[in-house]
């Protein structure tokens, strides 16, 4: 048998080619490609902006700028440029799309971050980007099910606080597209 395949490289493409087409997860793939003379919180922004800016629902935008935010990381200097950036009022939708979408689950892994500095070892770094990460992904969740089925009940918010795998955090946001209830997601 023979097999004839395209590989495509996202970190050898320019990110710049990408956030100038019409499909949203082109912009949300840039944030996986070369970035150019763009700081890290530029590249950020830019990958965001499209995405702020385009007519589509909120579950779709989510997803696209969760995307951004899990590969675009900022340092500290990073996060006071981008700070920066987002007090620019063209950035203004990007600005209210991180503080309505984004927020709880950037702001959970930059205390991750800041506290494995504080520690000065990588082993704390890791560990609290690791935490950052599932404490931001159940705050995500729990605001998607509370959108979509109303006041969550203490069964449901138990389960969920039990639940130490950002992996299965994630999992269970993506199928809240198709689920009818909480019973579909096992919850």
């Amino acid at each position: 048998m023979t097999f004839r395949y395209f590989a495509f490289g996202l970190s050898r493409s320019q990110a710049g080619d990408y956030l100038a087409r019409p499909e949203p997860l082109a912009w949300a793939l840039a944030a996986l490609m070369r970035r150019g003379e763009s700081s890290v919180a530029q590249h950020r922004a830019a990958c965001l902006s499209p995405i702020a800016e385009e007519e589509i629902d909120d579950a779709r935008r989510f997803l696209l700028a969760n995307c951004v935010a899990t590969y675009v990381q900022l340092d500290e200097s990073g996060w006071e440029e981008y700070r920066a950036l987002l007090a620019d009022e063209e950035n203004g939708k990007v600005a209210i799309m991180e503080r309505t979408l984004l927020t709880n689950a950037d702001r959970a892994a930059q205390q991750g971050f800041k506290q494995g500095i504080e520690q000065g070892r990588e082993q704390g770094i890791e560990q609290g980007r690791e935490q950052g990460l599932e404490q931001g992904k159940r705050e995500v969740l729990l605001d998607l099910l509370g959108r979509r089925f109303g006041p969550l009940p203490d069964a449901t918010l138990r389960r969920i606080q039990e639940i130490r795998s950002p992996e299965e955090l994630g999992r269970l946001a993506e199928r809240i597209l198709d689920a009818r209830s909480l019973d579909d997601l096992g919850l």
